[in-house]
């Protein structure tokens, strides 16, 4: 999961540290990929994040997604997904899930399950 984000780029964890990933790199890499498939860009929060920061999640991955098909997502891939964000708060998802569906995508992927909590979290 993005160990932060912004408007302008989500920056992921991993074992060799921090990678921040623009749209444009994520273009580029799906240029060179050519996927049939692509997921856009999300800021995942685990079910437990806070309604204020879930929303804002929900924000910054409109805004990606937005981007993303804006800066020629469409073009390099054969299919493109939004990502439907919101914890575990219905308002939020819903939200989400409904202004992902305003937008030029091919179909939804459904976010933010299963971030590293307890299965009987989940």
């Amino acid at each position: 999961p993005p160990a932060g984000a912004n408007d302008k780029h989500l920056i992921y964890a991993t074992a060799n540290g921090n990678f921040r990933v623009t749209h444009k790199e994520y273009i580029a890499i799906a240029e060179a990929l050519r996927p049939d498939v692509c997921v856009a860009m999300a800021d995942e929060q685990p079910p437990s994040a806070s309604e204020s920061r879930a929303r804002g999640a929900v924000y910054r991955t409109l805004k990606q997604l937005d981007a993303l098909l804006d800066g020629g997502l469409r073009e390099s891939a054969g299919a493109v997904f939004g990502n439907v964000q919101g914890a575990a708060h219905e308002v939020e998802r819903r939200r989400s899930a409904r202004e992902t569906a305003n937008r030029a995508i091919d179909g939804f992927f459904l976010g933010g399950f299963g971030l590293g909590e307890d299965p009987g979290a989940r």
